[in-house]
C-alpha cells in the first residue's frame, strides 16, 4: 500500500519517526490496511491528511464497478462474436452476387448473341428477295 503511495505522490524527507506495520503482526490486510489508513488519516506522512480514507473509498468503488466491467467485456466479447458472424454472412452475400451476376452476364451475352444471329439471318433473307 504505501509503496503504491510513493509511487503515485513521491517521497517526503522528515526527521520525524515513521511507523510501518510489523511483518508479525500482519494478521488480515483489510483490518491492516484499515489501521495505516487511519493512521494516515492523523498525520500526514508521504501522504496528505484524509488520503488513507479517500484511497480506501476509491478501492471500493473501483471493487464495486468490477463486476460492470466485467459484465460490459462480455458484451464486447458477444458483439464481436456477432460482428464475426455477420461479417461471413456477409461475404457469403457476396460470393452469392458475385455467382449470380456472372450467371446473368452469361445469359445476357447469349440471349444477345442468339438475337443477333436472328437478326442476321432474317436480314440476310430479306436481302436475297431484295
Amino acid at each position: 500500500f504505501l509503496v503504491r503511495a510513493v509511487e503515485l505522490c513521491g517521497i517526503v524527507r522528515t526527521a520525524r519517526c515513521v511507523t510501518v506495520v510489523d511483518e508479525a503482526m500482519v494478521r488480515d490486510l483489510a483490518k491492516d490496511v484499515e489501521f495505516v489508513a487511519a493512521d494516515l488519516d492523523r498525520t500526514p506522512m508521504v501522504l496528505p491528511e484524509g488520503a488513507g480514507s479517500q484511497m480506501l473509498a476509491m478501492r471500493s468503488a473501483i471493487a464495486a464497478l468490477m463486476p460492470q466491467r466485467d459484465e460490459l467485456n462480455a458484451r464486447i466479447e458477444a458483439l464481436t462474436d456477432q460482428v464475426t458472424a455477420l461479417s461471413g454472412l456477409v461475404r457469403q452475400r457476396d460470393a452469392e452476387l458475385s455467382s449470380a451476376s456472372a450467371e446473368a452476364r452469361s445469359l445476357a451475352y447469349r440471349i444477345s448473341r442468339r438475337t443477333t444471329t436472328r437478326i442476321k439471318r432474317k436480314l440476310g433473307r430479306f436481302l436475297r428477295r431484295f
